[in-house]
């Protein structure tokens, strides 16, 4: 018996060398063949262009066009689809393979062929992108060993270090890796602010809050709100490419520092922030070694070393040595050591080997510098080496670079598609062979992931943009970009609830396009741009936005939106926008207009007959109504969808989101038994649906309601098992939900009697609930603690904030919280009078985030806030003289 291989109507037999088509045998030549047998070995692995050509020219030196060749002959005979490009990474076999057994052929023809049996192949490292914590981030670094130094140093001593150098020099890599060696010194993490796909006017401070994990409330300005959570705690931010939005970036971080005490910032750009408090680092180029340098010696300096590193990551054979090393320190020297353009010319020596390179080169600098002498040496330097870039492109090749520069902050192959693409819909294979030469020669960067992503580096798509300009094709590409995106963003959400995407998988594939979301809205919403297509983005960037937590950005945009809303507006986009509105206003508007929104929403779609984005209005306003205390309306709108779910059984998706604010309304009311068969029926309901974020809240309140039960062994288990997956969440950002499972866990230990624990958990958990939702959201928790603790003062102050706190977000204390708010007042009462609680209640509701932190602590508070609490203790303590507060325990 042997083995062959089926895909489709192909039919491949490795014994005899031969391939099939539809009955038919095909001519493939040796190499080709050889090539199809690795991918259909490996057909579950991506394999690299260097792994191929290792596999398929094993001893032999050739070049990547030899492999391009093969793989277009294999697409031609099999289809242009068996063979998946993943631009700078390799090739994948992307169609479904079949093994079957079948009786030997009469002349069986051995040959050696790649071992079936190897196992899989190491997948390369993740390439590091930005929105992340620096700890996670890892970039090369390359002859920076002295300005690392000092930076690490003025960074340490300095509260604002700005490095400074023109584009393409080595900026951001260089304060990535100070980050990284300053992530130790930070108690609350070193994070990194990506501020290239932001214009004026930008919100730095809701841009930093997404990163940070940081949920903004959205009733007041986003730098007052971030300061204040962050006005204690040591976190150093890395602001990188300032120069974009160099006004806004400098008032940022002069009121960030100004409200806080422990925070640093370390920022990149062309020029520098000029403040008072800042130390400007400016970074020159990399050095060159002199002529004459043999090439062991040569590599030790920056330059040579990254123009070795660069040619390397196409061609690892390649090598600095004493037949190449004169004209490599030619090239590097000619490039002013400018690193972007060192790593451009790198990728050409593929194709033009090192000397071809040079000569190259050469002829552009004459003609660019007797045209351009007015200009600064390197922006003639990376201007030349752009232009020459770009000259050795294909056209297909040029017009896909010029195409991508609308692309803001990194794009997905997707959505490349939809605008590079000169016919989308047209020859993928193609299209993909551009991409991946424009990443082969340093034009585009790909990051390495499940779904790759690629950028153009800064400095060329600023010369792409320049280039769709001279072609009067910006305009048009913008819009193309928006529309593009907007289609990506419809065609997948219309496929929610069913098999083919969850809920989740639609949020993490545009969760990286928020960027290219940003950049579209602000284009289409502009003097030049268009508001019905703005307007329809708008709708779509809201349940994105809240899947992802980022309220408060989103709600900027839809207030910004709000006057591209007119009397030709269509009914539908207009209900559209006001639903989105309700949605990202969630927690900042008035009640009332989040009702008032939902009702005429709410109408439009019952008119037209919109079941699911009914059901959506009635299920938000059953929530918004519960949380405000209004419990018969809620419980009419959750009745108003029962109906519905039989009528349209394609509904069934949306049903735990109907559950989940039908436990609410229990829970309001202290009915844990219905609450707890709820949140039972669905929470599988919304693992099904891939709807993690829905799946946290219904977790957290399954605690509450076995807590209510009187089940506090299961509520604390339930807690921590949800606190152990919470890795599997990490991409959501959901800071909130587990901010209050510590919350919970804290109350729990304390109605156990475990104060010691309670008091621990709290002083690991504070920061987190901090930057979370703010220490206000969970004063009622900290009131709670301190009366256990025995200080019944600081626990009427934490319960006064508790109460304002509330008041001032339109809720309503549910029947849990009322319990443990009689508590902590009836032991407050026990030992004080009702004069002094009703005292320390208005103290308590006037304090801010630090001072409810310090009291929660029971700490001295530094600064302005600690006058003011101390004022306010002062106060207080004139009513210990009465008899009823003689007691020594009563408080810390």
């Amino acid at each position: 018996m042997q083995e062959i291989y089926r895909i489709g109507l192909a039919e491949v037999r490795p014994t005899e060398r031969t391939v099939f088509l539809d009955g038919e045998e095909v001519a493939l030549g040796t190499r080709a063949f050889d090539l199809l047998l690795v991918l259909i070995q490996h057909r579950d692995q991506l394999l690299t262009k260097q792994e191929l050509l290792d596999r398929v020219w094993p001893g032999l030196v050739v070049e990547e066009n030899n492999l391009s060749v093969q793989v277009s002959a294999l697409r031609k005979v099999l289809g242009a689809k068996l063979i998946a490009t993943i631009p700078g990474r390799g090739y994948r076999l992307s169609a479904q393979v079949d093994r079957v057994a079948v009786p030997d052929a009469a002349r069986p023809a051995p040959v050696v062929t790649p071992d079936a049996t190897a196992p899989p192949m190491p997948k390369p490292p993740s390439a590091w992108r930005g929105s992340a914590a620096i700890a996670h981030v890892r970039a090369p670094l390359l002859g920076r060993d002295r300005e690392l130094a000092e930076l690490i140093q003025v960074a340490t001593e300095y509260r604002l270090t700005t490095v400074v150098g023109p584009g393409g020099i080595g900026k951001t890599r260089l304060a990535v890796a100070t980050a990284h060696t300053l992530s130790a010194s930070f108690a609350d993490g070193v994070w990194l602010i990506e501020l290239v796909g932001l214009r004026p006017p930008a919100d730095l401070a809701s841009q930093a809050a997404q990163v940070l994990g940081i949920q903004l409330a959205g009733t007041r300005p986003a730098i007052e709100e971030l300061s204040e959570r962050l006005r204690d705690q040591s976190v150093c931010l890395v602001l990188d490419n300032c120069e974009h939005v160099i006004d806004e970036a400098a008032i940022f971080a002069e009121a960030l520092l100004s409200g806080t005490r422990g925070v640093h910032v370390l920022a990149t750009s062309q020029e520098p922030l000029r403040l008072d408090v800042e130390h400007v680092l400016r970074v020159g180029a990399l050095q060159v070694p002199a002529s004459g340098t043999r090439a062991d010696e040569a590599c030790r300096a920056g330059a040579i070393a990254m123009f070795r590193d660069r040619v390397r990551a196409s061609n690892s054979r390649f090598d600095i040595d004493d037949s190449n090393v004169a004209t490599a320190i030619k090239i590097c020297r000619e490039l002013d050591g400018l690193p972007l353009a060192i790593e451009l010319a790198a990728g050409r020596v593929g194709l033009l080997g090192v000397a071809g390179v040079h000569r190259q080169l050469a002829r552009r600098f004459r003609l660019l510098t007797s045209a351009q002498r007015h200009r600064d040496a390197r922006h003639r330097t990376l201007r030349a080496t752009l232009d020459w870039s770009y000259a050795l492109l294909s056209e297909s090749e040029q017009s896909a670079f010029r195409r991508l520069g609308v692309m803001v902050g990194g794009f997905g192959l997707e959505l490349a598609e939809q605008v590079a693409e000169p016919a989308p819909g047209g020859d993928d294979a193609a299209w993909l062979d551009a991409l991946g030469a424009l990443v082969d020669r340093s034009l585009v960067v790909v990051e390495d992931d499940a779904r790759p992503r690629f950028r153009l580096l800064e400095s060329a798509r600023a010369y792409a943009l320049e280039k769709l300009s001279e072609d009067d094709q910006l305009a048009a590409m913008r819009t193309r970009h928006a529309k593009g995106l907007l289609r990506a963003l419809r065609s997948h959400l219309s496929l929610q609830g069913t098999e083919r995407i969850t809920q989740d998988e639609w949020t993490m594939t545009f969760a990286p396009e928020v960027d290219n979301l940003r950049a579209a809205i602000e284009w289409t919403s502009g003097p030049e741009g268009d508001p019905p297509l703005a307007l329809d983005l708008l709708a779509m960037a809201a349940p994105l936005m809240y899947q992802l937590g980022r309220f408060s950005e989103c709600l900027q945009w839809f207030q910004a939106g709000r006057s591209l809303l007119g009397s030709t507006t269509p009914e539908a986009t207009r209900a559209n926008f006001e639903f989105g509105l309700a949605v990202v206003g969630l927690y900042a508007l008035p009640y009332d207009e989040r009702m008032a929104l939902l009702n005429s929403a709410g109408a439009v779609f019952k008119q037209h007959n919109q079941v699911d984005k009914l059901v959506a209005v009635h299920c938000l306003t059953a929530f918004i109504s519960a949380v405000a205390g209004q419990y018969a309306k809620a419980q009419q709108h959750l009745d108003a969808c029962e109906p519905l779910f039989v009528q349209f059984p394609a509904l069934g998706a949306m049903r735990a989101r109907w559950l989940f604010p039908s436990a609410v309304v229990y829970l309001g009311q202290g009915d844990a038994a219905a609450a707890l068969a709820c949140i039972e029926r669905a929470i599988p309901l919304a693992q099904a649906a891939g709807d993690s974020r829905t799946e946290a809240y219904l977790l957290t309140n399954r605690s509450v309601a076995l807590h209510l039960a009187g089940r506090l062994e299961d509520a604390k288990s339930c807690l921590l098992a949800f606190l152990d997956s919470r890795d599997a969440r990490a991409k959501f950002r959901m800071a909130a939900s587990e901010a209050f499972a510590h919350s919970y866990l804290i109350r729990l230990d304390v109605e156990r009697g475990a104060v010691d624990r309670a008091t621990e958990r709290l002083r690991e958990a504070l920061p987190l609930m901090r930057r979370a939702t703010g220490a206000r959201q969970f004063a009622g928790t900290l009131a709670y603690l301190a009366a256990g603790q025995g200080r019944l003062r600081d626990a009427a102050m934490l319960q006064g904030a508790d109460i304002a706190g509330r008041q001032h977000r339109g809720e309503a204390t549910p029947w849990l919280e009322q319990k443990v708010a009689s508590a902590v007042r009836d032991r407050v009462l026990e030992f004080h009078t009702q004069t002094e609680l009703a005292s320390w209640y208005a103290d308590g509701a006037r304090l801010d985030e630090v001072a409810i932190a310090s009291l929660a602590h029971g700490e001295q508070v530094a600064g302005d806030a600690g006058n003011a609490l101390r004022m306010l203790l002062a106060r207080a303590r004139q009513g210990d003289a009465s008899p009823r507060s003689s007691s020594a325990n009563t408080q810390g």
